[in-house]
């Protein structure tokens, strides 16, 4: 985690290559340098050893099904798709590697609420959501052909393999990241409507009418854009209108337990005490 800190902060590849060599079977490694497209020429041997050395995370089908997609290898990229739609893991590993920038700071003298903070605007900015938009929008298309081809179970079929990838993506592990959150149900939202003959959809373990999932999507992005509006986290950390202590709980509040609930417990801890501000349409 050294070596992968090391290289975030200074884009040293000479870092992830002593990585790779150390530690070829670390699964944040291997994402790490399909991340960075380190070896184009062995892209395809990282992805099958990310595959199989992190079998429970989806994230390694569906890289390889945008890869597949990209090259015309159709059939190829649904079945990987497929079969990452039945993981129980949507992992980019990113808390562990903001922890580990966090660590290279304070090692470096910082203070560390800041060195918290800082792991976290390092590593906190992920790619991820719209790769997967990008698969979505792949596989939405080719559900959208089956339909016009009169086939509608192969076209829900698809349909649902694209809900149950925004349902990771809002859900899962990596869903700490509120970009991740709201693109997740972004994609949720978008398809509910295409899916033709279904009363209820299973999902997550629940069933539900598409109309009332479409109601508790809506519903959950109109609470987290009022708690942006009561506690814009940025703003209050970049203005230094939070206390030492509360910047460190905070941060870390944001890793392990993710952006909305650290928003959710500062809210509830400062209460009236949070200094006014201005509303979303006043920011904008």
């Amino acid at each position: 985690m050294s070596l992968l800190a090391a290289y975030l902060l200074l884009r040293d590849t000479s870092f992830l290559k002593e990585a790779s060599t150390k530690y070829p079977k670390d699964p944040r490694v291997e994402l790490t340098i399909l991340d960075a497209n380190l070896f184009p020429e062995d892209r395809v041997q990282w992805l099958k050893a990310f595959k199989e050395n992190a079998t429970d995370n989806a994230l390694a089908n569906y890289l390889s099904a945008l890869d597949l997609f990209r090259a015309g290898q159709t059939e190829s990229a649904i079945g990987e798709s497929v079969q990452g739609g039945r993981k129980s893991v949507l992992d980019t590993y990113w808390p562990d590697l903001a922890n580990a920038v966090a660590e290279a700071y304070i090692s470096a003298g910082f203070p560390p609420e800041d060195a918290n903070f800082m792991g976290n605007t390092t590593v906190g900015i992920s790619r991820y959501a719209e790769e997967l938009r990008g698969l979505c929008t792949s596989l939405s298309n080719e559900a959208f052909q089956h339909q016009q081809n009169g086939d509608i179970a192969g076209a829900n079929t698809l349909f649902m393999l694209v809900l149950e990838i925004g349902s990771q993506l809002a859900s899962g592990t990596t869903g700490k990241l509120l970009s991740n959150e709201v693109a997740g149900d972004e994609i949720q939202s978008g398809i509910l409507g295409h899916i033709v003959g279904s009363e209820t959809i299973n999902l997550n373990g629940t069933a539900a009418s598409g109309d009332e999932r479409a109601e508790a999507l809506w519903a959950r992005r109109n609470y987290i854009d009022q708690l942006i509006d009561s506690v814009p986290l940025d703003e209050l950390i970049l203005s230094h209108a939070l206390s030492k202590d509360d910047l460190l709980e905070v941060s870390k509040r944001v890793r392990t337990q993710g952006e909305v609930s650290a928003m959710e417990w500062l809210r509830d801890k400062l209460g009236p005490n949070l200094p006014p501000q201005p509303s979303a349409s006043e920011r904008k």
